[in-house]
């Protein structure tokens, strides 16, 4: 597989992660409403976390029964999901892939949790709610 079919998979794998993740906010709509992660090392420290834990996912139904059981996990990937702008996920895609082995039978954790680790590597994103907050004060 070439680099361009292997990024479509990577890209993939993300994709239907964060399709979970959004379905159990449309089964779940109170977690609109957790607030965007404050304390930047303490979400770091828990993404590396539960990126380690992905890894180690057989499948997809696992690790996103593994990301349920932990409401600061959800917290984070929610606002991950909902809170930060396309450009940054596509940014933090694309580091994610260029840091990960190239290799067409990775674990279907694995895309997720190194765009996790990407994610924890950097500075916080900037949360939509408080770009909205700094404009609408």
């Amino acid at each position: 597989m070439d680099d361009e079919a292997l990024y479509r998979a990577f890209a993939f794998s993300i994709r239907k992660t964060n399709e979970r993740i959004l379905d159990l906010i449309e089964k779940h709509p109170e977690m609109k409403a957790y607030p965007v992660p404050a304390d930047w090392r303490a979400t770091q420290v828990l993404l590396r976390s539960i990126a380690g834990d992905l890894m180690l996912c057989a499948d997809l139904d696992s690790a996103v029964e593994k990301m349920k059981e932990d409401k600061a996990t959800l917290l984070v990937l929610v606002a991950l999901t909902l809170e930060v702008s396309d450009d940054y996920k596509i940014r933090t895609l694309e580091s994610a892939f260029a840091a990960s082995p190239k290799q067409s039978d990775f674990l279907p954790g694995l895309p997720y949790a190194m765009y996790l680790l990407e994610v924890a590597k950097g500075s916080p994103p900037v949360w939509r709610s408080d770009f909205h907050d700094f404009y609408s004060s």
